[in-house]
């Protein structure tokens, strides 16, 4: 259906992105006999990028499974992928508070333990702008910001 759906609206990026879920929810459920699903999904979700390029969050979205893959298998490409898709993603919207925590995340995951640091600062810097001008709906919770504060503990440590 979304196939039918993709060759009949050509210039939507709802169709490939659906197909990206379908591909990607086989790779999670069974990531060794469906390995193929996940390149799968990833081109999939590529098309639908292309189709929307101002949006950040299908890059999000290619980061994160990018980053669920380097958590399995520790494959360095893969962190670099999750570190890329995720910097799109900021790219395009610069003053998410939510994807600047998400690639302070990824880079603390893949090792990048400075550049973290410096993330996550600019992560809490926006929320605390968001705190203070009351916009609740783009505030992070508790979980990310105590993360967040993991991510710089040890950059305050260092002299």
């Amino acid at each position: 259906m979304y196939r039918q759906a993709a060759a009949t609206d050509s210039l939507s990026p709802e169709p490939p992105s659906r197909l990206a879920q379908v591909a990607i929810r086989h790779w999670q459920f069974n990531p060794v006999k469906e390995a193929a699903r996940f390149d799968e999904a990833v081109e999939y979700q590529r098309q639908a990028n292309s189709l929307d390029p101002q949006s950040p969050w299908g890059h999000r979205t290619l980061a994160m499974w990018y980053a669920d893959r380097y958590r399995r298998y520790e494959k360095v490409e893969d962190g670099i992928s999750a570190e890329e898709a995720m910097s799109q993603a900021v790219k395009r919207y610069p003053a998410s508070a939510a994807l600047q925590s998400d690639l302070a995340i990824v880079q603390a995951t893949v090792g990048k333990s400075q550049q973290a640091a410096e993330t996550a600062s600019q992560a809490i810097a926006l929320d605390r702008i968001n705190r203070e001008e009351g916009h609740s709906d783009k505030w992070l919770e508790a979980p990310t910001l105590e993360r967040l504060e993991k991510i710089l503990s040890p950059a305050k440590e260092t002299p």
